[in-house]
């Protein structure tokens, strides 16, 4: 069987277009979504990833805060702005940048986050790391974007016929 490309940008944008009129209805009911983003440390490319993501928050009308830890931050820094955004009732969903300084322990960080709070498929995440505590976290992340593309290249968001069956 030969590989098939399965691209991603038309499934992001399907994903957007399918969710614009349940975000209207939110905001409309008096509900602005949030997504809040936390970096730890200066990686230009974690920071410019932080800045996509919170660039297409805004443009969905989502609440976008972000909380920027100095490269020296300890890990009890992180687990406070953590914490922080679990208790910010304007905060829907929060991401946390990976990579992280040699000092943070990422996973310990992750298990903070409240699971209704879990903007990265954090829930299977959570239970595997508690479980095992071991360094598991692509894998929920692979099976999340397997998912997403999958549903896109066979089901109602097909451009290849697949119509969901």
């Amino acid at each position: 069987m030969a590989a098939v490309l399965l691209p991603g940008k038309p499934v992001a944008d399907a994903v957007f277009v399918a969710l614009a009129p349940r975000i209207d209805a939110l905001i409309d009911s008096g509900h602005r979504p949030g997504l809040a983003t936390v970096l730890v440390g200066d990686d230009p490319a974690s920071a410019g990833y932080i800045r996509m993501k919170q660039e297409k928050a805004e443009t969905l009308g989502f609440h976008a805060p972000h909380i920027h830890l100095a490269e020296d931050a300890s890990q009890a820094d992180l687990v406070s702005a953590i914490r922080s955004l679990n208790d910010d009732l304007a905060v829907d969903g929060m991401l946390v940048q990976h990579p992280a300084p040699a000092q943070i322990d990422y996973e310990a960080a992750l298990l903070e986050i409240e699971t209704q709070k879990n903007g990265d498929s954090f829930c299977l995440l959570k239970t595997e790391l508690r479980l095992t505590r071991q360094n598991t976290r692509y894998k929920c992340w692979m099976t999340a974007s397997c998912f997403c593309q999958f549903r896109f290249n066979t089901g109602p968001f097909s451009t290849r016929g697949g119509g969901g069956h």
